[in-house]
């Protein structure tokens, strides 16, 4: 691994790797945007039917059943469809933490504690299947409330070096794919030191 030096920002630009998610991830979005509509005009729709007439009991019950689906399925294409967002276009790298930046000009500025908390690097360097059909994206920073943002190898290597040089701990497993989950890969997450030490 590169170790890089820790006394002045590191960027890194990464709008090829951008371009090239969204063009895989726009499909989805907008199938995702478009359920989203869909179940919230469901939602409206039964909100007002259950206002404005008389139901008894066991319409009550049933409107409260499908309405709570129609909501909860809502939240979910909401979530699914800001994941699916177009990935930051830059990465910059320092000792207070990483920054995400758009094509917009919004940014995203994670502390290294933060890093600690949720968020991971894949590394599909090893897997062959990734290595023949998607050569571009063989590194990647993950979490659970954002989108996957597509890294370079140096841009991986940054932010790994970085956070050891913070004094976090980089723990690397080997993680096998899943349908639902990303491909099979060597996952990196960050750990405090002092979480990971036992009291003598």
């Amino acid at each position: 691994m590169t170790v890089f030096s820790a006394r002045r920002p590191m960027d890194f630009d990464l709008r090829g790797l951008s371009d090239d998610a969204y063009r895989r991830t726009r499909p989805r979005l907008i199938l995702f945007a478009l359920f989203l509509v869909i179940f919230v005009a469901f939602d409206f729709w039964f909100l007002n039917d259950a206002l404005n007439a008389p139901h008894t009991l066991s319409d009550w019950t049933l409107l409260a059943i499908v309405d709570s689906v129609c909501t909860a399925m809502a939240a979910l294409f909401a979530v699914a469809a800001w994941k699916s967002r177009r990935p930051p276009a830059f990465l910059s790298v320092d000792s207070e933490g990483i920054t995400l930046i758009r094509t917009s000009g919004g940014k995203e500025h994670l502390r290294w504690s933060q890093m600690t908390r949720g968020v991971e690097l894949l590394d599909y360097s090893s897997n062959a299947t990734v290595a023949r059909f998607l050569p571009q994206f063989r590194w990647e920073l993950r979490s659970s409330i954002r989108e996957p943002a597509p890294l370079t190898k140096d841009a991986f290597d940054a932010v790994v070096s970085q956070g050891i040089t913070q004094g976090l701990r980089a723990v690397t497993r080997h993680v096998r794919g899943s349908y639902f989950g990303h491909a099979e890969c060597q996952s990196t997450r960050f750990q405090s030191v002092a979480a990971t030490t036992q009291p003598a």
